[in-house]
C-alpha cells in the first residue's frame, strides 16, 4: 500500500497507544473502536500530518470500492 496511517491515542490518566495502519480503512474501524471505547484519538498520515475523519473515511470507502471491483 502507498498510504499508511498512524493513530496516535491517550485515555485519561490511563496513557498512550500508537497504532500504525497500512490502509485508510483499517485506520478508520481502529480510530472508531478506540472513540467508543473512551479514547482521544488523531489520525496522521505518511508525512505526519493530521488527517480529517470524512478525509479518512472516503479514502476508506474508496478503497474498499477498489477492492470490490477487484482494482
Amino acid at each position: 500500500m502507498l498510504q499508511t496511517y498512524k493513530i496516535d491515542a491517550a485515555l485519561k490518566g490511563r496513557g498512550r497507544k500508537t497504532l500504525r495502519c497500512a490502509s485508510a480503512w483499517v485506520a478508520y474501524e481502529q480510530r472508531d473502536r478506540l472513540v467508543r471505547q473512551g479514547w482521544t484519538v488523531s489520525v496522521l498520515d505518511h508525512a505526519m500530518k493530521p488527517v480529517a475523519v470524512d478525509h479518512l473515511e472516503a479514502a476508506a470507502l474508496a478503497e474498499s470500492g477498489n477492492a470490490m471491483r477487484g482494482a
